[in-house]
């Protein structure tokens, strides 16, 4: 049985201490959460009440930690946020990943109800800050463009090996 654990106001949870950053590793078990996990984390705070075993089982838990350690604060805040406050301190999402929710609405298993979501956005390179090339940014090929090609350059000039 688990005794959940309550705050009066606010617990800071340090992912940027390598222990608990560790740890947190530990409970990524799909390919987004690993990629998210190997992102620089700050701190963050939870507000109120919740059960300690649950972020070992409950994976919104560890998506809405990982969101909020890593993403970036939301401006505007979420509906959800700005009326509720939310289950931190601030509203943060990372562009493309859970489709775009909050930390707050995705630690509660609500991200279809967070107004941050965002189908098909391009997913934030999480190493160097800037968008990968994803379904928004996708460039049309001139198809005029292949007459100036050189030997070796198009598949009328393919390269040849002997």
């Amino acid at each position: 049985m688990s005794k959940a654990l309550t705050t009066p106001a606010a617990l800071t949870i340090h992912p940027s201490d390598p222990t608990v950053n560790v740890f947190l590793g530990t409970l990524c078990v799909t390919v987004e959460q690993r990629e998210v996990h190997a992102s620089i984390a700050h701190d963050i705070e939870i507000i109120g009440s919740y059960d300690a075993d649950k972020i070992r089982t409950r994976p919104s838990y560890v998506c809405g930690i990982l969101i909020q350690s890593r993403g970036d604060l939301a401006f505007p805040p979420c509906n959800k946020c700005q009326n509720n406050g939310g289950k931190f301190g601030e509203c943060r999402r990372i562009a493309g990943y859970w489709k775009g929710a909050c930390g707050s609405c995705r630690w509660k298993d609500h991200s279809a109800q967070c107004s941050l979501v965002r189908e098909n956005e391009a997913k934030k390179d999480l190493s160097l800050g800037t968008d990968i090339i994803g379904p928004s940014r996708v460039e049309e090929v001139d198809e005029d463009e292949d007459e100036d090609d050189e030997f070796g350059s198009s598949y009328e000039h393919p390269i040849e090996i002997d």
